[in-house]
Formats: structure tokens, C-alpha cells, sequence
């Protein structure tokens, strides 16, 4: 291991994992990102080097046969110099008061994400560390693009990095970011995707720690602290169903769980992958789209000395049925850059792809073409998509808020009842039909109008500011089952105002920047 990297983030070797992400965190308060990015690339991987070693304690000492650049040795073998500080320029004493301010909210914001330790924070830390990051998300030029791009990536990296003690400042960083909003736009970072993922765990903690919630009695089962036997009253079906949601979509909940209890109640199958509606979907293209042959000679029965090869071939007319309920003829009849766009698709599998490689070629034509359609869907498809919505969200608005939430169209395979299943592959058919490849984006982004708002009031019969919190995403799960709802239901019998909000909740079209003349 190199000792670059100890230089990098300023400290000696160690095997601290705290003081490795704390000397990370400071490094990366006093660099300017945008101004620096190679820097930054260096920061970063000295902190993933240091922390992947962790796992063997003798890869952490310095390596004194390493001569790399890192070290920064010069011929004569003395260290570069460092620079002549720079003349410092005149300072308005209100900026200074506030850059002191904010200084010390960042340091004393350090100094309790990364104490040294690993311990969970005790509730005057977790009120200190709201304290003092409520007061630096509240920082005005947060309103400033430039500054809020480097803020955002600032937060969401030190929260991840601090998670659970960063748990008190979860919420609040990612509504100032919007980052649950966008939870489904690829350009989220891996960072704020782990803070919205603890953010859903710790609201399904919440909503099942609840006496009245019907899976209550099966979650204090798994997570109360003794080792003793099962609660002869709590039913298996009901622990069964709560891990499965647990491991599906709140999978940072398990940690919670006491490991002995969870062992009596556990069973090998249930620990699986979360399964949504794109694996759903592209299992359906890969079984039905793509024939598998032995190798020459191979007989079904009998047993080889070597691994059969597998080779995969598309059908464009397999592809094309699936994704449309047509052939390939009747879809280019309808859709010539669709069915181009499969035959370039087939093409490129036939080429040779790996099965791993296959499978994700066939899941991104069906996301692309299926958020393109939503784009580019007429009136008519797209109040039946949002029909279809306040149907599945009705359904589960008594019994599960939390999958009510979820339902979304295309929704996946565990929330759909087994009558809406046709239902919504028929929708999914007319939705690709109507797609092109011109790019879309999906940030969940849109404004509500005024008129939406009272009809929206009128039908939750919930105060305006709960309603306002639900709509952020915010609050309990079943005010936030009715509101979206309601605004479905206000859309749909909003006349152009409501249609136009309709659209504005789907992917939009990326519209390309035009140059000027001279």
C-alpha cells in the first residue's frame, strides 16, 4: 500500500476507520472541488484505498520502497517547497462574521459526524449535530447554483460516510436537495442514494413501530434484544411478510433486528434480491425474446464432462412482441424508429454479447423507449396510465401506505394484483408505441397550481400545511397515500390546467440548447 495515500489525507498509517473518514472530511472542507478536480480524484481514492485495506491490518503500513509521485520528493531528495502564501484581500466585516459563523458550524458538525469512534451518538450529539447542520443547510447561497453543486456533494458524501450518526440531518439535507424527489433520476449520486435508502428505512421503522400497525407484533418479534423463544403469538406469515418487505425495499432496516431472533424466524428463500419492475420486465423479454441452445451434439439427458455452452439469439420479432403485443412487421407499420431501434438491438446481441451484457441491453431499450412514450403519450393514454395509478394506490390506501406510495406506474411485479397485471402490460404496449429516440429525463420535478391545490384540500379533507408536507414527501404515509391521490384525481378532472399537470409529472424531452446567429 502506498504511503501516498497517508500523505494524501494528511495522517500517519493507521487502521482507525473513524480517523480515516475524518481526515477525509477535512481534507475535502478546505478543497475546492470545482476548482480542482484531479485533487479531488486523489482525496477520493486515498479514502477508498485506506478503507479497502482495512480488512488487513498489514496492507495499511507505509511502503518505503514506494517512490511515486505522491510522495512529492524532488531530485536532490527534499520535499517541494510549499508555496509563498498569497496576499490576503480586504474582507467586509458582515462576510466575515458569517464565514466565521458557518466555519464553526462545520467544524463542531466534524467534530461529531467523525468523533474518532464508531459509537452511535447520544441525544445531546444527535441534537448538536441538527443544530449545527440545520443551521448550514439554511445558508442563503444555498439559492446559488455554483455554491449549491459543491454544497450538494459535500453533504451528500459526509452523511453517507457518517451514517448513523448523521441519522438527525438525513431528512432535512434531502429536502433542501430534493434528493428523495429525484430518487429515481440516474444522475443521483451513489452517495445521496444511500442517504434516501436509510431515509426510507428509518420511516418504515417509524410506520412499523407504531402499536396500531399490523405488522408491529412481528417487528418487536425480530427486534427486541433477549434470545429467547418465538411470541407463540406472532404469526409466521406476518414475520415472513414483514422481512420480505424489509429485504425488497427497505433492506438498511435489517440492522436492526436482533441476528438470534432473526435466525429462529429466518428461512434460506426469503433473503432475496430486491426484484423490481425492470428485472420483472426484462425476465419477460430475456425468456421470451432469446432462444438457448446446447452446444452441437449435446443430448438433454445426458450428463457433460464440460459446461454446455450457452448461446443467446434475438428474435427482433420475439423483442418486438414483447415490448408491443405486435410482431415485428405490424410495429414497424406503426413505429419505424422503434423497430429500427430493436433491429439494431438484435443486432448487437447476436454480435456476441455476454449473458450479463445481453440482459442489460434489453433492460435499457425497454426503460428507454417506455420513459420516451410517457413523454410523448396523447391525452387519452396518458389519463389512462394515470387512472390505472389511483386505482393500484386505492387499493393499498387502507391496508399498506407505504406500497400506496410506491404504486407508480409502471409499477412492480410484487405490488401488482393479479387482475391488474393485463391491465398494465396493455398500457406498457400502447406506452412503447408511442415512443422516439430523442433523450427524455425523468427528475420528478413540477409545479402544483393553485386551482389543484384547493380541489386537492377539498377531497383529503387534511390542513393545507400537511398537505404541502406530503406532497414534498414528507409526514406520515398515509397522508401522503391520499394527497397523491388526490392530485391524480384533481388532474384528471382539472380540464387543460389539470392535463397540463398531468404531463408535468412525466419524463420530459430534453430539448437541445440552439445557437445563435452572429
Amino acid at each position: 500500500m502506498s504511503r501516498g495515500i497517508w500523505r494524501t489525507l494528511g495522517i500517519e498509517p493507521t487502521t482507525d476507520r473513524s480517523v480515516i473518514r475524518r481526515a477525509y472530511a477535512a481534507k475535502l472542507r478546505a478543497m475546492d472541488v470545482e476548482a480542482d478536480p484531479a485533487g479531488f480524484a486523489r482525496l477520493r481514492d486515498a479514502r477508498d484505498a485506506a478503507l479497502a485495506g482495512m480488512v488487513d491490518p498489514v496492507a495499511m503500513l507505509p511502503d518505503l520502497d514506494d517512490d511515486s509521485d505522491d510522495d512529492e520528493v524532488v531530485a536532490d531528495g527534499f520535499f517541494t517547497p510549499e508555496p509563498e502564501p498569497l496576499p490576503q484581500a480586504r474582507v467586509d466585516p458582515v462576510e466575515a462574521e458569517r464565514d466565521a459563523a458557518i466555519d464553526h458550524n462545520f467544524r463542531a458538525l466534524e467534530a461529531l459526524l467523525f468523533p474518532g469512534h464508531d459509537d452511535p451518538s447520544t441525544a445531546e450529539e444527535a441534537a448538536a449535530i441538527a443544530h449545527h447542520g440545520y443551521a448550514l443547510l439554511a445558508d442563503p447561497r444555498l439559492e446559488r447554483i455554483d455554491f449549491a453543486v459543491g454544497a450538494e456533494r459535500w453533504f451528500a458524501e459526509h452523511l453517507a460516510i457518517a451514517i448513523p450518526r448523521s441519522d438527525p440531518l438525513l431528512e432535512r439535507a434531502a429536502a433542501v436537495f430534493g434528493w428523495i424527489a429525484r430518487r429515481d433520476d440516474h444522475t443521483l449520486s451513489y452517495h445521496a442514494r444511500q442517504i434516501v435508502d436509510r431515509i426510507g428505512a428509518i420511516r418504515f421503522a417509524t410506520l412499523v413501530g407504531d402499536p396500531g400497525h399490523r405488522l408491529h407484533g412481528a417487528w418487536v418479534e425480530l427486534v427486541r434484544s433477549d434470545d429467547g423463544q418465538r411470541d407463540w403469538r406472532t404469526t409466521k406469515g406476518r414475520v415472513r411478510e414483514l422481512l420480505s418487505i424489509v429485504r425488497q425495499r427497505y433492506p438498511d432496516a435489517e440492522q436492526w433486528m436482533n441476528p438470534v431472533r432473526l435466525a429462529k424466524w429466518d428461512r434460506p428463500a426469503s433473503n432475496n434480491p430486491r426484484i423490481g419492475f425492470y428485472v420483472w420486465m426484462a425476465i419477460i423479454v430475456i425468456v421470451a425474446g432469446l432462444r438457448i441452445f446446447l452446444s452441437p451434439g449435446g443430448e438433454p439427458n445426458a450428463v457433460p464432462d464440460t459446461p454446455p455452452q450457452i448461446a443467446y439469439v434475438a428474435d427482433p420479432n420475439r423483442i418486438a412482441l414483447d415490448l408491443t403485443g405486435l410482431g415485428f412487421a405490424r410495429t414497424k407499420a406503426v413505429n419505424p424508429d422503434l423497430a429500427a431501434d430493436i433491429r439494431s438491438t438484435a443486432t448487437t446481441i447476436n454480435a456476441g454479447l455476454t449473458p450479463q451484457r445481453t440482459r442489460q441491453v434489453l433492460i435499457d431499450l425497454a426503460n428507454r423507449r417506455l420513459d420516451s412514450g410517457r413523454a410523448h403519450a396523447p391525452d387519452g393514454l396518458l389519463r389512462d396510465i394515470v387512472r390505472f395509478e389511483v386505482d393500484g394506490k386505492r387499493n393499498f390506501a387502507t391496508s399498506d401506505p407505504i406500497k400506496c406510495h410506491d404504486f407508480q406506474f409502471p409499477a412492480s411485479a410484487m405490488l401488482l394484483p393479479p387482475q391488474a397485471g393485463a391491465r398494465q402490460t396493455a398500457l406498457i404496449h400502447r406506452t412503447t408505441l408511442e415512443s422516439n429516440n430523442r433523450p427524455v429525463t425523468v427528475s420528478r420535478g413540477f409545479d402544483v397550481p393553485g386551482t389543484i391545490i384547493e380541489d386537492m384540500l377539498r377531497r383529503t379533507g387534511i390542513p393545507e400545511s400537511r398537505l404541502v408536507d406530503a406532497l414534498a414527501q414528507k409526514g406520515e404515509h398515509a397522508d401522503i397515500c391520499r394527497v397523491q391521490i388526490a392530485l391524480r384525481e384533481a388532474g384528471l378532472a382539472g380540464g387543460n390546467v389539470g392535463m397540463k399537470l398531468l404531463r408535468n409529472m412525466q419524463p420530459k424531452v430534453i430539448v437541445p440548447a440552439t445557437t445563435g446567429s452572429n
